[in-house]
């Protein structure tokens, strides 16, 4: 075992090999919520322990002072800067030295590198994605050791309509708009934007730039006011909560962590219709960094069960980050209860609740500037990520001037294929399929995420690492969900668990729906006798369940749609209505009704069960089902 390994505090074994990783070119595919930021920094702590002393690069100062903040100090800069940082120190002082535009910064730095490369033993790179051409040139004179990280940008896929310029008007007038295909855009067109300072669009079209890049993850459909658009869990949408949240005053079971005691989870709701953000100010309380929220339900009581449940679950403490806030313990006492629970706990609730730990709905002002969260109050919109969004409590604007709707649905689906960004001038705002999103955090700078994918070209001896893995199901159902999966390729192909190998996916036939139902409820009623309650029916559509219903299923089963089940998980579940017609809709697109499958499978922890009472599936038959 290496000395890095032994000072494993929290890790899993993906997490950690990325970490540990010693000299070379490191291209690390992170997913959605695998926790980047995190091995960045302690990837970054361990080297300065060791007697290295790396630089991290990144985007913004936002990103490059988050991670300062949580490494306690150190090298961490923008790409610009540290471009800056060389043109000063390194041209002779006689020459005249005037600083460059901002956009050759990189190029003129490059070349005054080329006298005297490789000034760093390692150079670790967040969102390594976004790296153009010239930034590459760059990173490969900053040093021989080059740590690359990057995930999914904020897209949209192919098929999304815009609402883009058609006609220019004369004088005053702005011109008119039609829907375009994201897919057909480019540079330098013009979209319908919207501004939340006044909350209306803009007839005045704004022009955007273009990029794209090959996608495999998760896509969240929205779905508000009758329309529905598909994004990329770290798309930036811009939400409000709606007056009936406000009137109604929910709850909220909340995920909450600090960098020096871990994650906790805690209840909390508004208090006045206004609109006062309590979750700000017990964010602010306890000085902690980030906020997601985990459940929103309508009673106190509720809220104290799931908070129990969650902890227990996930071995996440619900104590105070505080001792002040906690008149019965101690500051060393708090201090041990957070040292004995490991953080991992806390990734995998993240992460199986679709959330980011990059992304959370509240953060303090130090670690994004952007955002107050003591002085935030929640009555009006605000931007975050499309993972924080929530249904029935949130409203999105539609493009018209104060005038919104509230969210009626969320679907999360597995996707594989090319999506696309705009970066929209200005209001960085733009229509999609009806509905108002926001475009990429700041431009894309000529970024060629290619380059990043296919880092073997530039660095031939390059070695891939994978951030990701299932903590939810047992090996059988982990490798039926590989065998029916919708795609191909390295991440799927990572696709692994470390529990139990368990029992074979059962397929059943039946002549008839009240006969599969009466099957399943008997079914659930013997694993319930036997000490196991926690057992679930997902329904491609509601109406699938009524014979459930009428049969008082609910007495002994969660009866759920499949699109419904975002997030959750139970012991047993059983997909209903396998067969062809259903599951797949009879003109339904094969590769969304096999991602949709697929959801409902992995849904399940210790047997999973498919039933129908037709054909079966051509999603179920194995290889060859889609030729």
């Amino acid at each position: 075992m290496s000395k890095l390994l032994e000072e494993s505090v929290g890790f899993n074994e993906a997490q950690e090999t990325a970490i540990e990783a010693g000299p070379g070119i490191f291209k690390v595919l992170a997913g959605p919520g695998s926790g980047k930021t995190a091995v960045l920094v302690e990837r970054y702590k361990r080297l300065c322990k060791f007697g290295f002393y790396p630089v991290c690069l990144t985007f913004t100062k936002a990103a490059a002072n988050e991670m300062k903040e949580r490494s306690g100090g150190g090298n961490f800069r923008t790409i610009h800067s540290m471009a800056y940082h060389f043109l000063r120190t390194l041209c002779v002082p006689s020459s005249g030295f005037v600083v460059p535009p901002l956009d050759e910064l990189v190029s003129h730095a490059t070349e005054i590198l080329w006298r005297s490369p490789h000034p760093f033993k390692y150079v670790m790179i967040d969102e390594a994605q976004d790296c153009s051409a010239k930034d590459w040139d760059f990173i490969s004179l900053l040093s021989s050791n080059i740590f690359a990280v990057g995930d999914a940008m904020q897209c949209q896929p192919a098929g999304t309509k815009v609402l883009c310029l058609d006609k220019k008007g004369s004088g005053r007038t702005s011109g008119t708009f039609k829907e375009v295909d994201i897919a057909t855009l480019r540079d330098g067109d013009q979209v319908l934007s919207w501004t939340h300072h006044e909350q209306r669009v803009y007839q005045v079209p704004r022009k955007i730039s273009v990029a794209s890049r090959q996608y495999e993850g998760t896509l969240l459909t929205i779905r508000c006011g009758g329309k529905e658009t598909s994004v990329t869990p770290d798309h930036k949408m811009w939400v409000r909560f709606s007056r009936h949240a406000f009137e109604a005053k929910p709850y909220f079971v909340y995920l909450m962590y600090r960098s020096d005691r871990g994650f906790r989870i805690g209840i909390s709701h508004f208090r006045r219709a206004s609109g006062s953000n309590q979750l700000g100010n017990r964010l602010s309380q306890e000085n902690a960094e980030r906020l997601w929220i985990l459940k929103v339900v309508d009673t106190r009581s509720e809220a104290e069960m799931w908070e129990e449940i969650l902890s227990l679950q996930y071995q996440i403490p619900e104590s105070v980050f505080n001792a002040d806030n906690c008149a019965r313990k101690t500051e060393d006492q708090v201090s041990t209860i957070f040292l004995s629970v490991p953080r991992r706990g806390g990734f995998k609730c993240l992460e199986e609740f679709g959330l980011l730990f990059d992304s959370p709905l509240l953060a303090r002002e130090q670690a994004n500037p952007e955002f107050n969260a003591r002085n935030h109050k929640f009555r009006g919109y605000f931007r975050t990520s499309a993972c924080n969004v929530l249904a029935e409590v949130m409203e999105l604007p539609l493009p018209q001037t104060n005038k919104s709707a509230a969210i009626s649905g969320i679907i999360s689906t597995p996707f594989s294929g090319k999506v696309y960004s705009l970066d929209v001038e200005k209001d960085h705002t733009y229509v999609a399929d009806g509905l108002v999103v926001g475009n990429c955090l700041y431009g894309f700078r000529n970024s060629k995420p290619e380059l990043f994918l296919h880092m073997e070209n530039m660095f031939p001896e390059t070695k891939t690492l994978y951030l990701g893995q299932n903590y939810r199901s047992t090996q059988k159902i982990v490798e039926f969900c590989k065998e029916i999966a919708p795609i191909r390729g390295a991440l799927l192909e990572k696709m692994c668990s470390q529990n139990e190998n368990g029992e074979p996916v059962s397929m059943l036939s039946f002549d008839h729906n009240v006969a599969e139902a009466e099957f399943v409820i008997h079914r659930a009623r013997e694993l319930e006798q036997a000490g196991d309650k926690d057992s679930a029916v997902l329904a491609r559509t509601n109406k699938q369940l009524e014979v459930f219903i009428k049969l008082h299923a609910s007495e002994h089963l969660d009866l759920k749609t499949i699109h419904a089940a975002k997030g959750q998980e139970w012991d047993n579940v059983f997909v209903i209505g396998t067969q062809q017609g259903l599951m797949p809709f009879k003109d339904g697109d094969i590769d969304e009704e096999a991602r949709i499958l697929f959801v409902a499978a992995s849904r399940a922890k210790k047997r999973l069960t498919l039933t129908r009472y037709g054909t079966q599936s051509r999603l179920v038959l194995g290889p060859g089902r889609f030729s």
